[in-house]
Parts: structure tokens; C-alpha cells; sequence
């Protein structure tokens, strides 16, 4: 038998049938290399897509959450830059004694005589809490005279003022003695800061 074998690989002529021999073998060797190598990595990749996918979505995820925390963090400081405005413009309660001046300056710069200015220090209500301390409406009674365009001169000059005030229980009335001046009476509220 081996013989035989050996009769037949001498009748072939190898130089002559190389290429196909060379074909068949390369053949060979890619149907052994598919089936031992390409089909355990083909799988183990069609087990690792989903994981790819769930890794993507979770890295699209984080990019939104991290563009999130960026806006939070750009409001946060806006924020604070507010909060540091309005504290400016809510002073302390010893300050009361200025917020009554700062009123007044507006009456005489707007030629509004003010009668009567007084804070009603009973009716003082805590607005708000804070660790730091608290911050109270105060309500301001004026009594004044004046014409009705310059009273609104006024109003304006305090809504445009550094310090936080608001007006309720306004009251305008027409004086007997002089028709172009009205008798005022308003409150003025206003808000203070007091520490702990």
C-alpha cells in the first residue's frame, strides 16, 4: 500500500500542479482558521455587541449629564452673583434711621413735603429665614402734600432706589385749601436684614 502511495505522489508532477496545490492548501488553511478561530471570536463579538450598545448609550448619558451639571453650575453662580446683589440692597436693621433719610431726600428732591414718616415697628414680619439670620417687611407711614405728577416723580425715584421698597394702603385725596396739592398718606414697605 505504500507503495502504492509512493507511485502516485511520483507521477504527480508538483512543479507542474503547484498553484493548485498551493490553492488547495491555502483553502485548507482558512476553512481550519474559520472554524477554530474566526467562529469563537465572531461569537464572542455578537455576545459583546449589546454590551457595546448599553456602554454607548451610558456614555451618551454622561456627556448630557455632564452638559447638565455644567448649566446647573453656570445658574448656581449666577445666582449667588444675585443674591450678593439683592443683599446689598437689603440693609441691616440698624439701618432704618438711613432708609427714613433716603426716603426723605426723594420727598424734597422731588418737591413732595412730607408731613409725617414714621416705621411701624409692630407690624414688622419676618419674610424670610436663613441660616445666617432673617429678613423682615417693614412698613413705612408717610403722610405727605403734593402735587399728583410730583408724587409720581417720587414713586419713581424709590422704585429706582438702591434698597428693596414696595407701596401699599396708597391714599390720595384733593386738599381743600389748595386744589394742585393732594393730601398723600402711603406705606412704604421695605425689608431689613438682622443676624444672628
Amino acid at each position: 500500500m505504500k507503495k502504492k502511495n509512493i507511485d502516485f505522489l511520483k507521477k504527480i508532477d508538483l512543479q507542474k500542479h503547484a498553484k493548485l496545490i498551493l490553492g488547495v492548501a491555502a483553502a485548507l488553511l482558512l476553512l481550519l482558521d474559520f472554524t477554530l478561530i474566526m467562529r469563537p471570536q465572531i461569537k464572542w463579538l455578537k455576545d459583546f455587541n449589546p454590551k457595546i450598545s448599553e456602554l454607548r448609550n451610558n456614555i451618551d448619558q454622561t456627556r448630557r449629564d455632564m452638559a447638565l451639571l455644567k448649566h446647573i453650575e453656570e445658574a448656581s453662580q449666577s445666582s449667588r452673583k444675585k443674591m450678593s446683589d439683592i443683599e446689598k440692597r437689603v440693609p441691616q436693621e440698624e439701618d432704618i434711621p438711613m432708609i427714613l433719610q433716603d426716603i426723605s431726600s426723594a420727598a424734597n428732591n422731588s418737591m413732595i413735603k412730607i408731613l409725617q414718616i414714621r416705621p411701624v415697628k409692630e407690624e414688622k414680619e419676618v419674610a424670610l429665614k436663613t441660616p445666617s439670620g432673617q429678613y423682615y417687611r417693614i412698613p413705612i407711614s408717610i403722610e405727605a402734600k403734593g402735587s399728583y405728577h410730583l408724587f409720581g416723580k417720587f414713586l419713581s425715584v424709590l422704585e429706582n432706589s438702591e434698597i428693596f421698597m414696595s407701596v401699599s394702603n396708597l391714599e390720595i385725596t384733593s386738599s381743600d385749601r389748595d386744589y394742585k396739592k393732594h393730601n398723600i398718606n402711603l406705606v412704604i414697605n421695605t425689608f431689613i436684614f438682622k443676624s444672628k
